[in-house]
């Protein structure tokens, strides 16, 4: 498992990554380096975060169990 989460800014598809063990604030304003775009909602990084940890998640019952599984919206 990877110890960073990424995720692309929704304007100019910039990878941006965020530190797991250093996860920000729910307060917190971060910039795109690549754009300079605010992500001052911090949905878009929990969003993001929820889908990386249902694919670490699902790779992990996966290949324990052989079978991948359906996550409720």
């Amino acid at each position: 498992m990877s110890d960073e989460i990424s995720f692309e800014c929704t304007f100019c598809g910039h990878n941006i990554v965020i530190d797991e063990s250093k996860p920000p604030k729910s307060d917190a304003f971060l910039t795109c380096h690549g754009c300079g775009h605010g992500f001052s909602d911090s949905s878009a990084i929990r969003d993001a975060l929820v889908i990386e940890s249902r694919a670490e998640a699902a790779e992990i019952i996966s290949l324990t169990l052989g079978n991948t599984p359906t996550w409720e919206p």
